[in-house]
């Protein structure tokens, strides 16, 4: 089965065992993000030496909760053998509470530095236009020509391009002679 099919599985019956209510599994969880982009994470989770139990208690030594849920949770996925897919889980947990929350995500990419009042100014627009509630955050992107607002939830992505812009102006121009 492929990660994607079995993350959103087990992302689903946790949302669904909180009732909604994730934010604090949410917290403590998020911390694994960070973690598994570390070589360190990833040699312990897919080492066959290291027992299940010893997996889950540095999950869990990472993570550094209370709640029953999340402790319970992270062992039954050591147990069945798919800690690697944890990461995975967390990003469509995620997702589930953003869009029963109403709250969206969203990047904005541009060669050009913006300040902090313009891309208030675009989250707001883009709040307005698609009647939902954005919150986007800026990312330098020097190889891009232009501006990329991107909404993974809402699978949006918003393109305007210089190149793009200055082709069709061209393009226009040319046909008027």
């Amino acid at each position: 089965m492929r990660k994607d099919v079995i993350a959103k599985k087990y992302a689903r019956s946790i949302y669904d065992s909180y009732k909604g209510d994730t934010k604090n599994a949410l917290e403590a969880l998020t911390k694994i993000i960070t973690a598994s982009d570390n070589d360190d994470y990833n040699k312990v989770i897919q080492n066959p030496f290291f027992s299940d139990a010893q997996k889950s208690e540095f999950v869990l030594s990472i993570i550094d909760t209370k709640e029953d849920k999340v402790i319970n949770f992270i062992k039954l996925l050591a147990k069945k053998n798919k800690l690697i897919v944890l990461p995975l889980i967390i990003n469509y947990l995620n997702l589930f509470y953003l869009n029963d929350s109403g709250k969206y995500e969203g990047s904005i990419f541009a060669s050009e530095a913006m300040s902090q009042k313009d891309v208030d100014n675009l989250s707001k627009l883009v709040s307005k236009k698609i009647s939902k509630d954005v919150s986007l955050s800026y990312k330098k992107d020097s190889e891009f020509n232009g501006v990329k607002i991107s909404i993974e939830q809402l699978d949006l992505e918003l393109v305007f391009s210089k190149d793009y812009i200055r082709n069709k102006l061209a393009s226009h121009i040319l046909k008027a002679i």
